[in-house]
């Protein structure tokens, strides 16, 4: 036989290929092509702003990409068969290569029918049960690794490895930077006992652009915020003095108590005539009348400016080293108060439990004060690497789950079946439970390249799954309705009906999910061996996700259909019918207004007649 055809099609019998391929294969590529631009574009959800644009830039491309295949490749197919296959037809090559290349296509394709077509379903059908038990128990172990034991765990790490181990450009960063004491010592002052800044007035928002990580925005004042009325010098006084100094469990309050008392005094020094006040009582008297406090505030500003002091912008005093004012052109607009935890950052899990010791502290003290001041928030150099680590995991696991419900619901919308879908999230759950659960056995941390590629993991293990369901629910063949009344005799048939519809399957849909998997597989392969750990990371996910992702499809989502898959139209979805009634629903309401507003305007107009006889009709008297 000739694979080269040298009759051209006609336009109909181009039209009804055409239509015949994206009837069976368009649905299966619009599900895996935007489960997977789901999967990216839910990074969104995440708060930092480098896995936000990667989600948003490579979902985007994504969905550009589909709408090219289904447009401009299907343009390009019929437009080589118009112009173009009636000269690659007069190419001629040797009658040699020519028969090579028909034997080996041959060869192939009776390969692929004998091992993909009958073994494989067959083999799957009779040792369903057992397949499903073992893959079932595998996802499971899967399920605890991820979740309990040894857990998913945040990177631990502050430099990130961007070389593979023993590399030259590593060596310092992972081998001799421990060895020199200024490198310890500055990693020691971010941990040990690290400053905690308490900060009012100032507005806790990012007022940067979203998708531009080098904005860092502008401060937002709060309007309420007024450090010269008395309610707040008392409060502040108080929180310093007694709430800070009474919680030494959480911070070494002794500093900024002894600078509170000082700075009252220098004060008192500089305003006595303003303040009215007696230096040589030895106490400070709260609190300060709020005009008197502004004009000291003014007298030492103007200080200030005609000294060396001037350079020091932001600081209404430049005497405390631990309370700082914010001045605008209005004034003291924010509070900054600086104060060391009494605590050692040297793990996730301390640095975690201090985080929601001082989440209370606030909640119990900070925000019942007086308005101005209960909008007050904290900060810590110390926190960083702690927030990169938190938000990772809350938006790795949020973005993983938005993902699997986005994906259940293009599965059903696709299959149209209720059963295919919950067998197919199910089967892809525990897919990804697995390939996570590999990875943490392999050592691996969640860090911002793990977080991206586990979120990866839902759009690329949805596709297997979902071309075998598509094609279990249209198969081409008409089964007889069941009328027998024996159970086992309906259970018999049933069987029978599952498994023609999983021949079905691999006869229609089998080589090309396994063409899949081989060639992204085959390009994760390509990437293992990079000297880069990014590049090497990723290539060791593809080949993962793909095999786990390949095998449970095959070997869990399609034993799940041959032991418990619909027969017939049970558990579909008829959307169709479902939009024609709520079509007809809405134009018979539409109808109903339309008629109700006809008859109201023929009764207007039945009255405007009978007016203007009665009125003819006195004229006419």
């Amino acid at each position: 036989m000739s694979y080269v055809r040298e009759a051209p099609l006609s336009n109909e019998q181009m039209i009804r290929a055409m239509s015949g391929t994206l009837h069976h294969a368009a649905s299966s590529i619009f599900v895996t092509s935007f489960t997977t631009a789901a999967a990216f574009m839910t990074n969104l959800i995440t708060k930092l702003p480098v896995v936000q644009l990667f989600g948003f830039f490579t979902g985007s491309c994504i969905i550009v990409y589909f709408i090219l295949v289904i447009t401009v490749i299907s343009a390009f197919v019929v437009t080589y068969e118009k112009y173009l296959q009636h000269f690659s037809s007069k190419l001629s090559c040797s009658k040699r290569l020519e028969r090579l290349y028909e034997r080996s296509i041959e060869t192939m394709s009776q390969i692929n029918q004998y091992v993909i077509s009958e073994r494989l379903p067959s083999m799957l059908f009779k040792l369903r049960a057992l397949w499903f038990l073992v893959f079932l128990a595998v996802g499971c172990w899967g399920m605890y690794a991820v979740f309990v034991d040894p857990k998913l765990r945040p990177n631990s790490k502050w430099r990130y490895e961007f070389f593979q181990k023993g590399n030259k450009f590593e060596n310092f960063e992972f081998g001799l930077r421990d060895q020199f004491l200024a490198y310890v010592n500055h990693e020691q002052r971010n941990m040990t006992n690290p400053e905690i800044f308490f900060v009012f007035g100032i507005s806790n928002e990012d007022t940067g652009r979203v998708f531009d990580p080098d904005d860092d925005g502008h401060l937002l004042f709060d309007a309420n915020f007024n450090f010269l009325s008395e309610h707040s010098q008392l409060w502040v006084n108080e929180f310093i003095t007694k709430r800070l100094n009474e919680s030494r469990h959480l911070f070494l309050s002794a500093d900024i108590v002894s600078e509170w008392q000082d700075y009252l005094f220098q004060m008192q020094f500089f305003c006595q005539k303003i303040l009215a006040v007696n230096l040589f009582s030895g106490r400070v008297e709260l609190p300060f009348e709020s005009d008197k406090l502004h004009r000291c505030q003014e007298k030492i500003k103007k200080l200030l400016e005609d000294s060396d002091l001037a350079g020091f912008e932001n600081l209404m005093a430049a005497f405390p080293r631990r309370i700082i004012f914010v001045s605008n052109e209005k004034g003291v607009a924010g509070l900054i108060l600086r104060v060391n935890a009494n605590s050692s950052f040297f793990d996730f899990d301390s640095v975690d439990a201090y985080y929601h010791q001082l989440v209370d502290f606030q909640n119990k003290y900070i925000r019942p004060a007086p308005i101005g001041l209960n909008t007050g928030w904290f900060i810590s150099v110390g926190f960083a690497l702690y927030d990169l680590q938190n938000q990772l995991i809350t938006g790795t696991y949020s973005s993983l789950v938005a993902s699997m419900i986005i994906a259940l619901v293009f599965l059903l919308l696709t299959s149209g079946n209720i059963f295919i879908a919950f067998y197919a999230i199910t089967s892809i759950s525990f897919s990804i439970a697995v390939t996570i659960a590999i990875f943490v056995s392999l050592g691996w941390e969640l860090s911002i390249l793990e977080s991206v590629v586990i979120i990866m993991s839902v759009g690329l293990s949805v596709d297997f799954a979902c071309h075998y369901g598509v094609a279990y629910i249209n198969s081409d063949r008409n089964f007889p309705r069941v009328k027998e009344k024996s159970w086992w005799k309906r259970y018999v048939m049933a069987n029978a009906e599952r498994k023609l519809r999983i021949k079905d399957v691999f006869r229609r849909v089998g080589s090309a999910v396994l063409m899949a998997a081989l060639t992204t597989f085959l390009a994760g392969t390509s990437m293992y061996p990079s000297k880069l750990t990014s590049f090497s990371k990723m290539g060791q996910f593809l080949m993962l996700v793909m095999c786990t992702s390949y095998l449970y499809a095959t070997f869990m989502f399609v034993p799940l259909c041959a032991m418990f898959g619909p027969t017939h139209n049970f558990g579909n979805l008829n959307f169709r019918d479902w939009g024609m009634k709520i079509a007809k629903a809405c134009y018979k309401k539409a109808h109903q207004k339309h008629k109700q507003a006809d008859v109201a305007e023929e009764r207007a107009l039945n009255e405007n007649v009978v007016s203007f006889s009665l009125v003819r009709a006195k004229s006419g008297e």
